[in-house]
């Protein structure tokens, strides 16, 4: 984790932790840590250990996980005694279940369905902000994306506002950067682009292109209705997008990576994606997709934007111990990104939940994860 250098064991209820050097985020990470015999070795995968409110009970491949009340859980047993996780890719299967009483909780319930939901006697639906950002990630090097004033134009064609409402039914949060309001450091003062085609098409009258440009979008197929809405908005201002989908994200992502090592002309030209940023420190996302060091902190950085400002202003907050000290260099970092626009920044989605109203105390968590140790059912 981070720079631990060595953990060792003081008593049965303390750990010394040491790290190389000042980590500012140890506190913030610790609660995703696992702590597990270290004589557990692989038959972790198949028999999890854990020091949670539940511990393992078992596990049918393709068909459920399941796990029973811990009663020697620090803060108390759990009102349920027993958990079963079922893995129901297909929605309406999902929602099905759902509906059947099979299940008692639907995460990552469609939009679509929440009408009917809502009409379901015994179901309520609950959502909370999500922390998954959405964006458009453009090559910054690559003709016509060098170009900022097309950056800019990108951003003044698509109608964001009009996306969060034909695909999420307005349950989703407007970003004018890449953080959830929630996170630390979210800068509450940078402007959003609004959708003014007349202005873009002005900024591309400017940079050299009157007529519009045409390039490739590469997607992966559950963000292909979002990009043929883009592709239809950018067609407005002369944009024609062509859009390429990729079989897995990480197919994808292996192309553009590949790609950097090649001449500018051979590289990716844009890419349609999201990141998720469960910790809601900007650690965990401004640092990977935009510090220029793409080996290394900025491992995810597909853009290949690049500022040295921004680079020291990212490595200041790695090191120092005041919050307030990082907060100050991420805000300032936020101000030079947001300007050079290396993206079309969107929004944050929802998470969306449908729950059977036996089940009581539960509350949707942003980072997706399920807390069910005050949960009971009646």
């Amino acid at each position: 984790m981070g720079p631990t250098k060595e953990a060792v064991v003081v008593d049965d209820y303390t750990v010394h932790v040491e790290l190389e050097n000042p980590w500012p985020l140890f506190p913030r990470f610790i609660p995703w840590q696992m702590i597990v015999p270290h004589t557990v070795g692989d038959g972790y995968i198949t028999e999890p250990v854990g020091t949670g409110p539940f511990v393992f009970d078992e596990w049918v491949r393709d068909s459920h996980f399941s796990v029973i009340a811990n009663p020697n859980y620090w803060r108390g047993r759990p009102n349920i005694d027993r958990v079963v996780f079922r893995v129901i890719g297909d929605e309406s299967a999902r929602v099905s279940a759902l509906r059947a009483g099979e299940i008692d909780i639907a995460t990552m319930v469609p939009v679509h369905e929440i009408p009917a939901l809502e009409a379901t006697p015994g179901i309520d639906v609950m959502s909370v902000l999500g922390t998954r950002s959405y964006f458009l990630e453009m090559n910054v090097n690559k003709p016509p994306f060098n170009d900022i004033r097309v950056r800019q134009a990108m951003n003044y064609a698509v109608d964001i506002d009009t996306i969060i409402e034909v695909l999420y039914e307005g349950r989703a949060t407007r970003i004018p950067f890449v953080l959830s309001p929630q996170a630390f450091a979210y800068h509450d003062g940078l402007p959003f682009f609004e959708y003014n085609p007349e202005k873009a098409m002005q900024l591309l009258a400017e940079a050299g292109y009157p007529n519009g440009f045409e390039f490739e979008l590469d997607v992966v197929d559950t963000h292909r209705s979002r990009a043929e809405i883009y592709q239809a908005m950018l067609s407005v201002v002369g944009i024609n997008a062509k859009i390429r989908t990729w079989p897995t994200v990480s197919a994808m992502r292996d192309a553009w990576m590949q790609a950097k090592n090649k001449p500018v002309r051979e590289q990716r030209d844009a890419l349609l994606t999201d990141w998720g940023n469960a910790s809601l420190d900007p650690f965990d996302i401004i640092i990977p997709k935009f510090h220029s060091d793409a080996s290394g902190l900025g491992r995810s950085n597909y853009s290949g934007y690049s500022n040295p400002e921004v680079d020291r202003l990212l490595e200041s907050t790695l090191t120092s111990s005041s919050d307030e000290e990082r907060r100050a260099a991420f805000l300032k970092a936020q101000e030079i990104i947001h300007a050079d626009v290396p993206m079309v920044f969107e929004f944050v989605a929802h998470e969306i939940y449908g729950v059977r109203n036996r089940v009581k105390n539960f509350q949707p968590s942003p980072d997706g994860r399920l807390h069910l140790w005050s949960v009971d059912i009646e």
